[in-house]
């Protein structure tokens, strides 16, 4: 492992992708760097996190991450930390720090940066990068204002505008991280350019 310091990231925000069909972007950020990390991550990803992270607690039935997390806990396996190591060819490589409370050896586990973020949030564990990393892939997010979802016009049909119209409507949704509106702009810009009716 490399003798270079770590740097804690924070879950800020998942925002949908409009530049990767169907996905959405996870973001880390570092507060010490004042960056924040973007990760590119699945639809059913998405919903994994925002499930974890909302006060929404009636699931009907477990997700991955809970069953995952369970079977660590049964057999007294803890979650200590989540160290995403490197960034290769577009793609973050984690590692997910376990110990056991029987005094058992230490394992290291590789894991899709996404499901170590979700066991991390599961287990109210620590997540780590290195600063060299941040520096990489990091960006400085412009300042958005709070979204009050009182004021959303999601309801309101956007069939008096035109497809630039609706694009910039659907990068306002996605600069004040409601990335359902922006999904749901994303969908109606399609239908437009193929020709089908609203």
């Amino acid at each position: 492992m490399s003798k270079e310091a770590l740097v804690t990231l924070t879950l800020h925000t998942i925002v949908y992708n409009s530049s990767h069909t169907g996905s959405y972007t996870m973001l880390l950020g570092c507060e010490e760097m004042g960056k924040y990390i973007p990760v590119v991550i699945g639809i059913n990803e998405a919903r994994n996190l925002a499930l974890i992270t909302s006060d929404e607690k009636d699931i009907s039935r477990p997700m991955m991450y809970d069953t995952a997390y369970h079977i660590m806990r049964a057999y007294d396996i803890n979650i200590d930390k989540v160290l995403i190591h490197k960034f290769i060819d577009g793609v973050f490589h984690s590692y997910i720090y376990t110990s056991s409370y029987l005094g058992e050896k230490d394992v290291i586990i590789d894991s899709r940066t996404s499901d170590a973020v979700a066991l991390a949030l599961k287990a109210d564990a620590p997540i780590y990068t290195y600063p060299h990393i941040v520096e990489q892939v990091g960006i400085v997010l412009r300042e958005s204002p709070p979204y009050n979802p009182v004021n959303n016009d999601s309801h309101i049909e956007n069939t008096s505008l035109d497809i630039e119209q609706l694009r910039d409507k659907m990068e306002r949704a996605v600069s004040i991280e409601d990335y359902e509106q922006a999904a749901k702009l994303r969908d109606q810009i399609k239908k437009r350019e193929t020709g089908h009716n609203m």
